[in-house]
């Protein structure tokens, strides 16, 4: 079991949830929302599962959690404003 800063996507909420993996983390989530995970080779991706917003599962992939997240939360913005 791991630790996951879950940060929901409406609200900007962050809760810290423990899961096997990022997948379930979000899974048991109540509305739209991501999460940050560390890749191979020290990249950072923003990832959520599709729910919400999100028509498929994704990730936005950048050197820093920072970027990760604010990449992820610009597309989530573009996908709202279009809907």
């Amino acid at each position: 079991m791991q630790r996951y800063t879950v940060e929901s996507f409406t609200t900007g909420e962050r809760r810290t949830v423990t899961a096997p993996d990022a997948w379930a983390a979000l899974a048991d989530q109540p509305g739209p929302c991501f999460t940050v995970v560390r890749r191979a080779g020290g990249q950072y991706a923003a990832v959520t599962d599709g729910g919400g917003a999100f028509p498929v599962a994704g990730e936005h992939i950048a050197s820093t959690p920072e970027a990760a997240a604010a990449s992820i939360r610009q597309h989530y913005a573009a996908i709202t404003a279009a809907a």
